[in-house]
C-alpha cells in the first residue's frame, strides 16, 4: 500500500511519481543511514503540497486598470488567493504537529495541535495562548 506520494521533475523535466509505501518507512526507519532518505521524502513531499504552488511566478504580466506604469505577475494578482494560502499553511501545522506527535489521523476538529504547535516552538510564540 502506498504511503505517501508526490510528483516531482526528473533531470529531463519530466513529472515522476514518488511512492513511499508502509514497507519503505518501516525500511528506512530500521536502517539508520537511511533515516535522511526518509527525512528529505517527507520534506518534499511537504514543499510541493503545501508552500511551492504558492511561489508559482507567471510568465504572463498585465496592467492594474489605473496603473499603466507597473507591470504585474498575472497570477499573483489574478489567482493566488491569501485564503488558500491560509489553508495549505493550516494543513502544514497539522501535518507537523502530527508527525511531532506521532499521530496516525488527524480527522475531525484538531485544534489542539495548533494550541501545541504554537506553544512549543519559540519563533510562534506570538501565537501561542496559556490556555
Amino acid at each position: 500500500m502506498d504511503f505517501l506520494r508526490y510528483y516531482t521533475l526528473n533531470q529531463d523535466k519530466k513529472a515522476k511519481l514518488v511512492v513511499l509505501s508502509g514497507e519503505h518507512i518501516k525500511e528506512y526507519l530500521a536502517d539508520q543511514n537511511k533515516k535522511q532518505d526518509l527525512a528529505q521524502f517527507i520534506y518534499e513531499r511537504l514543499f510541493y503540497r503545501y508552500i511551492k504552488p504558492h511561489t508559482y511566478i507567471s510568465k504572463e504580466t498585465v496592467l492594474k486598470e489605473n496603473d499603466d506604469k507597473n507591470e504585474y505577475d498575472e497570477y499573483s494578482l489574478l489567482y493566488k488567493n491569501g485564503f488558500a494560502i491560509m489553508a495549505s499553511a493550516c494543513l502544514l501545522i497539522e501535518s507537523l504537529e502530527s508527525f511531532y506527535r506521532g499521530w496516525t489521523k488527524t480527522n475531525g476538529p484538531n485544534e489542539i495541535a495548533f494550541l501545541k504547535f504554537f506553544g512549543r516552538d519559540p519563533f510562534f510564540k506570538d501565537f501561542a495562548t496559556n490556555d
